[in-house]
């Protein structure tokens, strides 16, 4: 699997899980009218839901412009998610220009109060020299970080850098520790590693029963599941 792929898919999967909460059920105009109400009161968690109804179109016209906006001023408040939130839409230059150094300092910020997507996102701008210079060291620190608060894309890419030997020493037994926690989550990649390892005993006792036991799981596995449990 691409680093590039790796990188798109958890970004897509972060953006979902943590615009889901506003964007599930579509709010009418009354629900609407108390969040803004109380965002323009300055209460950072209606600031965040307005943010989130802007960018999925939730109740009124999808405006990432507009969303920046509300999530820029929760964010200022301390606010996490809207602090992730926001360092992907500077990241990706949606609802303004592309703000690297905006991104990372946001998403810095969130991960250091102990976000674990935002753990894993700063691991991946660290691993891919995105906005600030590459230091694989560092990535996997973060991606450790991510890992033990539970996001599943975090604990595939940590597993990967210690079965590959990349940030830190090589160590199999300790990667296939971490492919099968996300394995049992229903990572699909997790589940078709994990199958590779069994098979040929790495990091694990060879055992075939299991490799084609993780093989069939990784055909009704998520490639990109929610990877995270804070809410």
């Amino acid at each position: 699997m691409s680093q590039r792929y790796l990188k798109s898919m958890l970004v897509i999967a972060s953006v979902l899980f943590f615009s889901s909460a506003h964007a599930q059920q579509m709010v009418d105009a009354r629900t609407l009218a108390q969040y803004q109400k109380s965002a323009e009161a300055n209460d950072m968690e209606a600031q965040y839901g307005m943010g989130s109804f802007y960018e999925n179109g939730n109740g009124v016209t999808a405006d990432l412009a507009v969303a920046r906006e509300w999530y820029a001023k929760s964010a200022a408040q301390g606010h996490l998610k809207a602090q992730f939130n926001l360092a992907l839409l500077h990241a990706k230059g949606q609802g303004g220009p592309v703000n690297r150094e905006e991104a990372l300092k946001l998403m810095t910020m969130a991960a250091e109060k102990g976000l674990a997507p935002a753990q894993n996102n700063l691991a991946v701008m660290y691993q891919d020299g995105d906005g600030v210079t590459k230091n694989l060291k560092t990535a996997f620190a973060w991606f450790e970080r991510a890992a033990n608060g539970g996001s599943v894309t975090a604990q595939v890419n940590l597993a990967s850098m210690l079965r590959t030997g990349r940030g830190t020493e090589r160590d199999f037994v300790k990667s296939a520790q971490w492919y099968i926690k996300a394995a049992e989550a229903g990572n699909k990649d997790a589940a078709e590693r994990l199958s590779r390892l069994y098979a040929a005993g790495q990091g694990v006792p060879q055992d075939m029963a299991l490799s084609e036991k993780w093989k069939a799981l990784s055909m009704t596995a998520s490639p990109a599941i929610a990877n995270n449990k804070t809410d």
